[in-house]
């Protein structure tokens, strides 16, 4: 039995326009839902990422004992990761989306 025969079953003595709202709601949920979970999924890989460069830094700057910052600026609308090596500016990381 198909999930839409179902889905009239349940409604009862529903009329077919009835059923087929009922169903473009769902689907409507449905897709919001998996949008929702793919901005989840990609702002969780984004930080991943951005947590590795951040270590990354760090750990190369820890031979020579140097405190470490990371930062996002913005020059002429684009955003870039900013690392800062004892408060001075190492290093700017372009493409800040893909981290």
């Amino acid at each position: 039995m198909s999930p839409l025969t179902q889905d009239l079953r349940a409604l009862g003595g529903a009329s077919a326009p009835a059923a087929r709202q009922a169903t473009a709601r769902w689907l409507a949920w449905l897709r919001h839902w998996q949008v929702a979970a793919r901005m989840r999924r990609a702002t969780a890989r984004a930080e991943a990422a951005q947590a590795q460069v951040i270590a990354a830094a760090r750990e190369a700057c820890a031979v020579e004992g140097a405190t470490t910052e990371f930062e996002v600026v913005e020059f002429d609308g684009q955003r870039y990761g900013a690392v800062y090596v004892d408060g001075k500016l190492n290093c700017l990381l372009p493409g800040l989306e893909r981290l």
